[in-house]
């Protein structure tokens, strides 16, 4: 028979280990909701971890780029950030403002760096250590811990002034 003292531990046991596996997504991962996912995000840009990037997205994450391509998958990505990181060494994300709800997040940050090899793309600008700094907005959504899309939106005209491809 249980005592009173007793029950009410296995009890407040129970509940604890409940709460916790509510909480616990695949792979037994505590779920990031958006807000981490978001600040997980610049962190790990801000260190150039390509690897730390990418395990912050869905399989089939969906990215949006200024252009209205689409890319799905995390491949495409990888591949991405990658050359970005080499191209531009010192590029960092300062984060100027963060929104959240619920599931969708809104990123306002202020991007600089300096590009000093050319990125290995078709009509990539030539490096030339040009200076950049620019704002930028990404437009976040997550499900079940993961980041499934982000839309990026950027002021081209700005950029390509920097990279001087445009006057």
């Amino acid at each position: 028979m249980l005592t009173r003292g007793l029950l009410w531990t296995v009890s407040l046991s129970l509940a604890i280990l409940l709460t916790a596996n509510l909480a616990l997504g695949r792979g037994g991962q505590i779920e990031r909701n958006a807000d981490e996912l978001a600040r997980a995000f610049v962190e790990a840009y801000n260190a150039h971890d390509v690897e730390k990037v990418i395990a912050l997205y869905a399989d089939d994450i969906s990215i949006t780029t200024p252009d209205l391509t689409t890319l799905r998958g995390k491949e495409p990505h990888r591949s991405y950030y990658a050359a970005w990181f080499q191209s531009v060494p010192d590029v960092q994300a300062q984060m100027r403002t963060l929104v959240i709800e619920g599931e969708i997040f809104v990123l306002e940050l202020l991007e600089t760096g300096t590009y000093t090899k050319t990125l290995p793309s078709r009509g990539a600008p030539p490096a030339r250590n040009q200076k950049l700094r620019y704002p930028f907005v990404i437009l976040g959504r997550v499900k079940n811990g993961k980041i499934v899309s982000l839309r990026f939106y950027e002021n081209d005209l700005i950029i390509e002034r920097q990279m001087r491809i445009r006057k």
